[in-house]
């Protein structure tokens, strides 16, 4: 974009070494390793941070050395840079050597990001069917609000939720504000975005790493286990692990408390937990949640319930596109039109329709395959052009509440009885 600034931060050496040991520096989470000799000066730590940091191509920066202060810039302009932390020994055993210390400045003052409406004009209307968005944007509402527009506000079947489009895409943000007020500050984004089926954040408060990443990889987990080749059926993400995602500290960290996250479900963050020595998923899920719709309900909550009507809607369009069912004539009984094989009747469509119901039973996408078969509707179009179906669904539960209560007594009079 015009006048696009970068952001920028730095990392400031003090020396001498006198010890020799190793340097270890995360560059939003990233980790560079920077071997020092025992004597380096200021100077030379820094020169060989300015060297480690660019010889790494998969970092969002460059690093220049002036006599122990190391700029390290963002390679992008925008705000994007403004997520880009700097910290250091984060892992376990990790330390600076004797006599060096590091102050870190995590990089600031990035400025104006490019207009997004380019890449949302056109005739096109997604048509390769992208069907995950990540992007640098975290919590800018204009972009959130076109992307939300341009996919389809609410319940309707408006943009590429349109009937004759049908090739919607899902978003996400990533979230690493830290403690109670993170927690504020994502449920206010979430409020305000309480008919948007498409965006949705996820939350690791006080990570190092930038939400970008963050929110990529949440939607590559999502996108796998909502595939409709997937091999297993749609699956929620609940014990997903973020590959190589830090956790923020315990005290950054609204996330271990369950009424938080539980709170967090129901208006759109998908919250984390660190267990095990990693960052887990739970519930992956959207900012939609209209105070018109009860809980049980808002079938654009969870990301898997999404999944399955996109699963259900292509299965509809590629049975209905086979050349079985092009240039068809229509009769009342296609027994009586033995003689032309394009024959098609309200009944043949009928048995298509439980034919996928049963595969949809068969995949989990739905969790009961006789009351589709009951209450779906098949009418002949006055104009005589085609078919009007109803087909109602619901769709299988997204569990992982096990809700048990042990009843114990040290009487044995109930044995004795």
């Amino acid at each position: 974009a015009g006048g696009a600034v970068a952001a920028a931060g730095s990392i400031v050496v003090t020396g001498p070494a006198t010890e020799a040991g190793t340097l270890y520096i995360y560059i939003s989470g990233e980790l560079v390793t920077v071997p020092v000799a025992s004597a380096d000066s200021a100077t030379v730590i820094g020169d060989a941070i300015e060297s480690a940091i660019n010889s790494d191509i998969n970092l969002a920066v460059t690093a220049s050395n002036a006599a122990g202060t190391v700029t390290v810039t963002c390679k992008a302009k925008g705000t994007y840079g403004n997520f880009i932390t700097i910290e250091s020994n984060l892992g376990f055993g990790e330390e600076t050597p004797a006599g060096v210390s590091l102050a870190l400045t995590d990089l600031t003052g990035g400025a104006t990001d490019p207009d997004i409406d380019d890449a949302l004009t056109g005739t096109n209307l997604n048509q390769e069917w992208f069907t995950g968005l990540a992007h640098a944007y975290s919590g800018i509402a204009a972009n959130l609000d076109k992307l939300s527009v341009y996919n389809g506000i609410g319940n309707t079947q408006t943009g590429l939720y349109d009937n004759l489009v049908f090739r919607p895409f899902q978003s996400a943000i990533g979230d690493v504000t830290a403690g109670s007020g993170g927690f504020t500050a994502i449920k206010a984004l979430a409020d305000a975005r309480k008919t948007d089926r498409t965006n949705g954040a996820v939350s690791v408060p006080g990570s190092p790493n930038h939400p970008a990443e963050i929110a990529a990889e949440y939607l590559a987990i999502v996108e796998t286990l909502g595939a409709s080749d997937s091999g297993s059926g749609v699956s929620d993400t609940v014990g997903q692990i973020l590959v190589d995602v830090l956790p923020g500290s315990t005290a950054d960290r609204w996330t271990d408390d369950y009424d938080s996250r539980d709170a967090a479900v129901k208006f759109g963050s998908a919250p984390t937990i660190y267990e095990d020595g990693v960052v887990k998923l739970q519930n992956a899920v959207t900012f939609y949640h209209p105070d018109s719709v009860a809980d049980e309900n808002n079938g654009y909550r969870f990301r898997a319930n999404i999944s399955k009507v996109w699963n259900i809607g292509n299965a509809f369009k590629v049975n209905f596109s086979q050349d079985r069912w092009k240039g068809v004539v229509i009769v009342a009984d296609v027994s009586l039109a033995a003689d032309n094989d394009k024959a098609r009747d309200v009944d043949a469509v009928i048995a298509d329709l439980v034919a996928l119901t049963n595969s949809f039973e068969s995949f989990g996408w739905i969790f009961q395959g006789e009351y589709s078969k009951d209450n779906l509707t098949v009418t002949l179009r006055v104009t005589g052009t085609g078919f009007d179906t109803d087909y109602p669904v619901i769709l299988s539960g997204v569990g992982g509440i096990m809700n048990s209560q042990i009843l114990f007594d040290t009487s044995f009079a109930a044995l004795l009885a």
